[in-house]
This record gives C-alpha cells, sequence and structure tokens, in this order.
C-alpha cells in the first residue's frame, strides 16, 4: 500500500490511498498567538471530507465544545496527555478523536480513520 506524507506548519500527516490535500486553512490565528494553530484541512477522496486537528496540552472540555461546533466530520484533538474522564467521554459523545502526540508532530490519518471513523473509512 502507498503512503503519502504531507507536511503541515510543523505537523507530518500520513495519508492513506487515496487522499489528496486540497486545502489547508489556519483557524484562530489572533487566539494563538505564541501557541501552535489549529487547523482545518479538506482533502480530495471518494468521500470529500474535511478533517479539523484541534492542537492542545491537556485537553478540557472547552476544546471538544470549540471543535463539535465547527461541524465537521472527522475531528481530532491532538494533545499532550492528561485526558480526564469527563473530557474522554464528552470526546466519545461527539466521535472525536483524541491523540495523544508523544512529545512529536505527527498524525497518521489511517489509523485515525480505522479506529475512530471505520465506517467512513470503508466508504471511502
Amino acid at each position: 500500500m502507498h503512503h503519502k506524507y504531507v507536511k503541515v506548519d510543523d505537523y507530518t500527516i500520513r495519508l492513506p490511498e487515496g487522499l489528496r490535500l486540497i486545502d489547508l486553512a489556519l483557524l484562530d490565528r489572533e487566539e494563538s498567538r505564541g501557541k501552535k494553530a489549529d487547523y482545518k484541512v479538506t482533502f480530495n477522496s471518494k468521500c470529500g471530507e474535511i478533517i479539523l486537528i484541534e492542537v492542545t496540552g491537556v485537553p478540557e472540555i472547552r476544546n471538544i465544545r470549540k471543535v463539535e461546533a465547527r461541524g465537521v466530520v472527522v475531528k481530532i484533538i491532538h494533545h499532550s496527555g492528561g485526558v480526564r474522564t469527563p473530557v474522554y467521554q464528552l470526546a466519545r459523545k461527539y466521535k472525536i478523536a483524541l491523540l495523544n502526540c508523544s512529545s512529536n508532530n505527527y498524525i497518521d490519518l489511517e489509523l485515525v480513520f480505522i479506529n475512530y471513523y471505520k465506517e467512513l473509512y470503508n466508504k471511502c
């Protein structure tokens, strides 16, 4: 299987076969002074899905609500650890992938699709 890697700011994102980056938007530019920005990434695939990546330290309920309010299908919160139970439960309710960055800036979208959005992955 052939995989592509896309460099987005200081992140490397591994794309599953069939996905091609067509647009990238940095969100919250004003709010993120000195912090990492959040990303909205649009890929060309059979599904034409938009993926939102929220970058944070310890995820909080406000991060979950912020991501959910954007109304995209695939939602990822990339964090550095310390997820509390209420945050974890709310993320599951809204089908938000919580990814621990483990001190690296790498996101494997194929694993995100398989682990969190299997039905969508099979459709694409």
